[in-house]
Protein backbone atom coordinates (compact mmCIF):
# COMPACT_ATOMS: atom_id res chain seq x y z
CA UNK A 1 0.00 0.00 0.00
CA UNK A 2 1.54 3.11 -1.09
CA UNK A 3 2.19 5.87 1.78
CA UNK A 4 -0.73 8.30 0.98
CA UNK A 5 -3.55 5.67 2.15
CA UNK A 6 -1.93 5.79 5.23
CA UNK A 7 -3.80 8.12 7.61
CA UNK A 8 -2.49 7.57 10.69
CA UNK A 9 -4.57 8.73 13.72
CA UNK A 10 -3.97 12.83 13.55
CA UNK A 11 -4.82 13.40 9.60
CA UNK A 12 -8.04 10.76 10.75
CA UNK A 13 -9.06 12.96 12.69
CA UNK A 14 -8.68 16.39 11.05
CA UNK A 15 -10.50 14.58 8.27
CA UNK A 16 -13.26 13.64 9.76
CA UNK A 17 -13.74 17.25 11.54
CA UNK A 18 -12.83 19.13 7.86
CA UNK A 19 -15.23 17.14 6.01
CA UNK A 20 -17.66 15.98 8.74
CA UNK A 21 -17.53 12.64 7.10
CA UNK A 22 -16.58 9.05 8.95
CA UNK A 23 -13.75 7.99 8.43
CA UNK A 24 -13.01 4.01 7.97
CA UNK A 25 -9.62 2.46 9.76
CA UNK A 26 -8.68 -1.22 8.15
CA UNK A 27 -6.44 -3.30 9.60
CA UNK A 28 -5.55 -6.25 8.26
CA UNK A 29 -4.04 -7.77 11.80
CA UNK A 30 -2.60 -5.63 14.30
CA UNK A 31 -3.97 -1.97 15.36
CA UNK A 32 -1.37 0.88 14.05
CA UNK A 33 0.32 -1.54 11.33
CA UNK A 34 3.53 -1.74 10.08
CA UNK A 35 4.99 1.33 11.90
CA UNK A 36 4.43 0.22 15.36
CA UNK A 37 4.56 -2.99 14.85
CA UNK A 38 7.42 -3.89 12.75
CA UNK A 39 9.01 -0.35 11.28
CA UNK A 40 9.68 2.44 13.51
CA UNK A 41 8.89 1.81 17.27
CA UNK A 42 10.74 -1.83 17.14
CA UNK A 43 13.90 0.31 15.83
CA UNK A 44 13.71 3.05 17.91
CA UNK A 45 13.38 1.01 20.78
CA UNK A 46 16.30 -0.98 19.45
CA UNK A 47 18.23 1.97 19.23
CA UNK A 48 17.15 3.20 22.65
CA UNK A 49 18.87 0.22 24.10
CA UNK A 50 22.03 0.42 21.71
CA UNK A 51 22.47 3.65 23.19
CA UNK A 52 22.24 3.01 26.67
CA UNK A 53 25.14 -0.07 26.03
CA UNK A 54 27.31 2.53 24.07
CA UNK A 55 26.77 5.01 26.85
CA UNK A 56 28.04 2.60 29.38
CA UNK A 57 31.37 1.53 26.94
CA UNK A 58 31.75 5.48 26.68
CA UNK A 59 31.28 7.06 30.83
CA UNK A 60 34.99 7.48 31.13
CA UNK A 61 35.12 11.16 30.09
CA UNK A 62 32.31 11.57 32.75
CA UNK A 63 33.88 10.32 35.55
CA UNK A 64 32.25 7.02 35.57
CA UNK A 65 34.14 3.89 34.97
CA UNK A 66 33.08 2.59 31.74
CA UNK A 67 31.92 -1.31 31.66
CA UNK A 68 31.08 -3.08 29.06
CA UNK A 69 27.14 -3.78 28.98
CA UNK A 70 25.97 -7.45 29.06
CA UNK A 71 23.21 -7.80 26.99
CA UNK A 72 20.33 -9.78 27.40
CA UNK A 73 18.70 -10.00 24.20
CA UNK A 74 15.64 -11.72 25.47
CA UNK A 75 15.10 -8.51 28.13
CA UNK A 76 15.69 -6.18 25.11
CA UNK A 77 13.50 -7.89 23.03
CA UNK A 78 10.33 -7.95 26.22
CA UNK A 79 11.28 -4.37 26.00
CA UNK A 80 10.66 -3.43 22.25
CA UNK A 81 7.29 -5.70 23.16
CA UNK A 82 6.15 -3.58 26.06
CA UNK A 83 6.97 -0.25 23.99
CA UNK A 84 4.59 -1.66 21.15
CA UNK A 85 2.34 -2.47 23.57
CA UNK A 86 2.25 0.54 25.53
CA UNK A 87 1.76 2.33 22.07
CA UNK A 88 -1.07 0.67 20.66
CA UNK A 89 -2.71 0.43 24.09
CA UNK A 90 -2.88 4.09 23.84
CA UNK A 91 -4.14 3.98 20.23
CA UNK A 92 -6.98 1.44 21.02
CA UNK A 93 -8.15 4.35 23.81
CA UNK A 94 -8.20 6.90 21.61
CA UNK A 95 -10.05 5.22 18.60
CA UNK A 96 -12.63 3.85 21.57
CA UNK A 97 -12.69 7.36 22.75
CA UNK A 98 -13.44 8.68 19.46
CA UNK A 99 -16.55 6.14 19.03
CA UNK A 100 -14.88 3.42 17.00
CA UNK A 101 -15.71 0.05 17.17
CA UNK A 102 -12.95 -2.20 17.22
Amino acid sequence: MCDRHRLGPPLRYRLRGAVGRKVVLVERARISGECLNLGCVPSKALLAAAKVAHAMRNATPFGITAVEPLVDFAAVYAHVQGVIAAIAAHDRRTLRGASAPL
